[in-house]
Formats: structure tokens, C-alpha cells, sequence
């Protein structure tokens, strides 16, 4: 993994378990250089492929801080809760087979021009981070919470949000290769289509097919999905 994208993937872990909480300011880029050991070029392209995919924004030009998210209590809550159940990769990806077609069908019903504009611009910033496979990842789980925004459902929204914060450091794992991530591009592509087309049967279909694909690609990868999601907290404080 190139330094940058370490460096990346440990500041969103810190961000991910509040040690650096929503709305804090980011040490700057000399500090971060010589906390990381690297050149201030290398912490900008972390710093900038962090603001890609929506964990921190721009307060200034030298400034960046923790983006926020209107109902991160709550998210927070339902993750911890979720990992004391000793849910599976398999329970998530069972959840995930129930709802997101669903939320495709409701989205294709009911997206404005604004709305189809937003997941194209999400995945035009899919296409530019290719082999940038976190930032990617960030881009491919806000691709599909954004789908879940615009189906209008609140209570599908809450249900579907945890699910990215409870896989996202398996996906790190997954998708870790330019086939892989060019292939899911080309999938997004499809609901997009579908859902700017208003076809909502269609939308549905194509995402079924994405949770297969997805789950097929878990499997050839040899993770475990009847693993118990690792409470990475506890984890580390172990």
C-alpha cells in the first residue's frame, strides 16, 4: 500500500472510533509530516484523498477538519449494538440483499435531475480513484447511501448506514485491486442508468446482481462470512 494511503486508512480509523471526533481540526501538514515520518507532498495526497471520500472538508485554505453527519449518535449507537449481537459478515450481507433493491426500486421512483447528478459526480470520482482502492471504497459505500437518501425512506436510511460502518475495514480487505473496482464501477453504472431512466423494476434487478457479484467476489477472496464482525475497538484495546 503506498504511504499515502496508510496514512489515509490510520486517520480514518481514528475518525471512524472518535479519537478524532466530528468537527475537530487536523494537526497541519508539517505535523502530520512528522508524526508519519513522510514528506508533506505524501500528507497532502492522504489529506486530499481523505476529502474525496467525505471524511474530512476544507475550513479554510490551510484547515481541515472532521466532516460531520447529521445523526452520527445515533449511527454510532446501533454499530455498537450490532457488535455486541455478534452479527456476521453473512448477517450483513442477507440485510443487504433485503434492502438495497428495494431502495433502488423507490430511488428509480423518485429521483430529480439534481439527485441524478449527484450519483454521477459520485461516480465520476469512482472512475478517478480506480487503484486509490480506499478512497474507493468510500466512494462505492456514499454511492449507495446516497441511492438509500433519494429512495426517501428515513427509517431504511438508519437501517442501511451501520452496514457501511460495519464493513468498511473488510472492503479495505476486498477490494484491493483494479478489477475488482472496475467491475463494480460497471455495475453502478447500470442502477444509475436504470434509476436516471425511472425504471425502477430494472434498477431492482441490477442491484440484486450487484450483491451477487459482490458476495461471489467475498467468497473467492477466502473471507469468512460467517465470521463475527470484530468490534475493532475493543480490539485495540486488547
Amino acid at each position: 500500500m503506498p504511504a499515502y494511503q496508510s496514512i489515509a486508512q490510520t486517520l480514518r480509523d481514528l475518525i471512524d472510533d472518535g479519537e478524532i471526533e466530528v468537527g475537530q481540526r487536523l494537526p497541519s501538514e508539517t505535523a502530520l509530516a512528522e508524526r508519519f515520518g513522510v514528506s508533506r507532498p505524501t500528507i497532502r495526497e492522504a489529506l486530499r484523498s481523505l476529502q474525496e471520500s467525505g471524511f474530512v472538508e476544507r475550513a479554510s485554505p490551510r484547515i481541515m477538519k472532521v466532516r460531520g453527519h447529521d445523526e452520527e449518535p445515533a449511527q454510532r449507537q446501533i454499530v455498537r449494538s450490532l457488535r455486541r449481537s455478534k452479527v456476521t459478515f453473512a448477517d450483513l450481507l442477507e440485510t443487504l440483499e433485503l434492502l438495497e433493491p428495494a431502495l433502488s426500486r423507490q430511488a428509480a421512483e423518485r429521483a430529480t435531475a439534481d439527485e441524478i447528478r449527484e450519483l454521477e459526480q459520485n461516480l465520476a470520482a469512482q472512475e478517478r480513484n480506480l487503484a486509490n482502492f480506499a478512497a474507493w471504497n468510500r466512494l462505492d459505500q456514499d454511492f449507495h447511501l446516497t441511492i438509500a437518501e433519494i429512495a426517501g425512506n428515513p427509517a431504511l436510511k438508519l437501517a442501511r448506514e451501520p452496514i457501511t460502518r460495519l464493513l468498511m475495514p473488510s472492503l479495505d480487505q476486498l477490494m484491493s485491486s483494479e478489477s475488482l473496482t472496475k467491475a463494480a464501477l460497471g455495475r453502478h453504472r447500470r442502477i444509475l442508468a436504470e434509476i436516471a431512466a425511472g425504471e425502477g423494476e430494472a434498477a431492482e434487478l441490477m442491484t440484486r446482481r450487484h450483491i451477487q457479484e459482490f458476495e461471489e467476489a467475498w467468497a473467492d477472496a477466502g473471507l469468512d462470512l460467517r465470521g463475527v464482525v470484530e468490534d475493532r475497538s475493543q480490539a485495540e484495546a486488547g
